[in-house]
């Protein structure tokens, strides 16, 4: 037995024997046609094109019933019918009399030297979407309309089975997941890509980023798969298989009982309410807030609309997603942070230089102000958002009130750009403060008279009080949010935004860890921001906690300068 540990991008847990399955490479020899075939060739190609459009809609209309997931799956179509691909691959048939086949690779290889030239560290979820839509008409072209993947999952119908993949698509993790599909461990992926997406809107446990995965796992392997800390168990023996089985039945009868409180407010045991807001990364999260009857939207993490390309993310489509979210929360707070790029974030699209220390660097706001024109763009879309729901603005990693004062000023220059170019955009929007630096915690009185709200992202604050990289598994030890620093900075803060009325949320980790829930209360915090996963669970906690008896416990800890986890 053995234990690998990966990425968690979708939770739960599946156990069941593997499938190992690794992609080849697109093979298509250099052939060419007479000149009186172009014409059939041409026609060929089309056919093969409107194929698997087919069969995209064929997914779409019967494995897919969620409209943001039919939008995901939705981008294969626009590839397929993108007017590029039509005109280059017909441009090679007919001027130099190229197979299909072989003029959707040369296209291929294109779309590959435009991919690699991004000067970001990730992989595009846009290049694997085209790789494998070409792979999949050129199958057509071939005569295999039964196109490999497929051919992987129809072959084994017997069983519970976990894939071991490179990578999987969307459409093949819509299409097979309520087959034998009961997890999916991949060498390849990210938290924000569409595959994540679906999987998390599908409940199918994912773990990505497996290095050496095929050197770890071979077929016929028996695999525990936990979608919660990214963990993959190989040949498992029975006492592992029993704690497993112990988790997931817990876990069954945890989640029936957490859903009995969904219409319920979260308040104290006591009486003291404590809205519960969602942080998000993608537009296709707010659906999962909605059905949680989470009371708003408490950070959304802007930054992702920049990664993962190599053009800047335009005013109209910032303002179109931004827009989006406003009208589906109706009339909820809608708290969106100004993209925090640097650190374990990086755009190629900001064209900015390698750092020897990313997280002590020009991240955050310093970058914003740095490039005034990427950050007026981002807060025209904002405003006039702003005209279709409750958004409000926040700033990342301030550490003094003048970055505060310097951004207050250029949102006075977009307004007064706006109304002369006569945009609508709704000028009246609250301004919010991270407070993740421990010098803003002691500028927090002069930075209250400036912000409407503050909230204090505990991951980056720990991190730059304890002197502890977050992302650092040498270090992971003094990495603790328990530290009495910690809380002692969070009740400061508190103290001081409440003398001039301005409300604190949490939206780091701890906000979703219900041990650390008693803790909060009892520092005064009016509200808290967590994933939508532990939106149920950490209800559940306040509504079993006193707020006095956590207002006196702090008290007790403050006093004796400990902290711990609080049953």
């Amino acid at each position: 037995m053995k234990t690998i540990k990966g990425i968690p991008v979708s939770e739960g847990i599946a156990i069941g024997r593997d499938i190992v399955y690794r992609k080849e490479k697109i093979k298509v020899k250099k052939k060419k046609i007479n000149p009186d075939q172009v014409k059939a060739e041409i026609e060929r190609f089309n056919q093969a094109i409107s194929k698997e459009l087919k069969e995209i809609q064929d997914i779409i209309d019967n494995y897919l019933h969620n409209e943001k997931e039919k939008e995901l799956i939705s981008s294969y179509i626009l590839i397929l019918k993108d007017p590029l691909l039509e005109e280059k691959v017909i441009k090679m048939i007919n001027e130099s009399n190229y197979t299909a086949q072989y003029a959707l690779k040369l296209y291929l290889q294109e779309i590959t030297e435009s991919f690699a030239k991004m000067t970001n560290k990730y992989l595009s979820e846009r290049f694997s979407e085209y790789e494998d839509v070409i792979a999949r008409v050129i199958d057509h072209l071939n005569g295999n309309d039964n196109h490999s993947e497929d051919e992987v999952f129809n072959n084994n119908k017997e069983g519970d089975y976990i894939y071991v993949l490179d990578d999987i698509s969307p459409s093949q993790v819509a299409k097979h997941y309520q087959g034998i599909a009961k997890g999916f461990c991949l060498a390849k992926g990210s938290k924000t890509s569409h595959t994540a997406i679906i999987s998390r809107a599908l409940g199918l446990p994912v773990v990505v980023g497996l290095e050496n995965l095929f050197n770890e796992i071979q077929t016929g392997d028996e695999l525990l798969l936990n979608g919660h800390t990214g963990e993959v168990v190989i040949n498992y023996d029975k006492a592992t298989l029993k704690k497993y089985r112990s988790i997931l039945e817990e876990e069954s009868r945890q989640n029936a009982e957490l859903e009995k409180t969904i219409n319920i407010p979260a308040r104290t045991a006591d009486g003291k309410k404590i809205p519960l807001y969602c942080n998000i990364e993608i537009e296709q999260e707010v659906d999962t807030v909605i059905r949680k009857k989470a009371d708003g939207i408490g950070l959304f993490r802007t930054e992702y609309l920049f990664i993962d390309r190599d053009d800047l993310p335009q005013e109209e489509e910032q303002f179109q997603v931004y827009r989006n979210i406003a009208e589906k929360m109706k009339d909820k707070p809608v708290i969106i942070r100004t993209y925090d790029l640097g650190g374990d974030k990086i755009a190629g699209t900001t064209k900015h230089k390698q750092e020897n220390n990313p997280f002590l660097g020009c991240r955050g706001i310093r970058l914003s102000l740095k490039k005034p024109q990427i950050f007026k763009t981002q807060i025209k879309a904002l405003l006039r958002a702003n005209i279709h729901g409750n958004i409000m603005v926040m700033f990342p990693m301030i550490s003094s009130p003048d970055e505060v004062s310097e951004s207050i000023k250029i949102i006075e220059i977009c307004k007064e750009e706006l109304k002369q170019n006569k945009t609508e955009h709704n000028p009246n929007i609250k301004i919010g403060a991270m407070i993740e630096i421990p010098a803003a915690v002691f500028c927090i009185a002069e930075l209250a008279k400036m912000c409407d709200f503050f909230s204090i992202g505990t991951n980056d604050l720990v991190q730059y009080t304890l002197a502890a990289d977050r992302i650092n598994k040498d270090v992971e030890r003094y990495y603790n949010p328990y530290h009495p620093a910690i809380l002692k900075m969070i009740n400061i803060t508190v103290a001081n935004a409440h003398r001039f009325n301005r409300p604190v949320s949490i939206c780091g980790e701890i906000a979703s860890d219900p041990d650390f829930i008693p803790l909060l209360l009892g520092s005064d915090i009016d509200s808290l921001s967590l994933n939508p996963a532990s939106v149920l669970a950490v209800k559940k906690k306040i509504l079993d906690t006193r707020y006095d008896e956590a207002k006196e416990t702090v008290r007790k800890n403050m006093k004796n300068n400990a902290f711990k986890k609080q049953d």
